[in-house]
C-alpha cells in the first residue's frame, strides 16, 4: 500500500477532509498494527496529537483513543449503510 502523507493542512476543516478521504487506508494501518500488537505513530503526528489534546485539556493518549474510536464507529456506520 503506497504511503500517503498529510500535506500541511491550512485549516482544521482541510485536515478533517484529508482524514475522511483516507480513512480506509488509516483503518487498515491501525488494524495491521493491532494484529502485530503495536502501533507506530510518526513523531510529528504524535506531537500534533499532544498539542491538540492539551488544547482540549485531555491526556494525549486519551485523545488518541477517542479519535480512533470515533473513526472506527464512523467506518462501521458507513459499511452498514452500504
Amino acid at each position: 500500500m503506497p504511503k500517503k502523507r498529510l500535506a500541511s493542512a491550512r485549516t482544521e476543516a482541510a485536515e478533517a477532509l484529508w482524514f475522511e478521504k483516507n480513512q480506509d487506508q488509516l483503518l487498515k494501518l491501525f488494524e495491521e498494527a493491532g494484529r502485530k500488537g503495536m502501533l507506530r505513530i510518526p513523531a510529528d503526528d504524535l506531537d500534533r496529537a499532544r498539542h491538540l489534546a492539551e488544547r482540549k485539556g485531555l491526556p494525549y493518549q486519551t485523545y488518541m483513543k477517542l479519535l480512533l474510536r470515533e473513526g472506527l464507529d464512523r467506518e462501521e456506520k458507513t459499511r452498514r449503510r452500504a
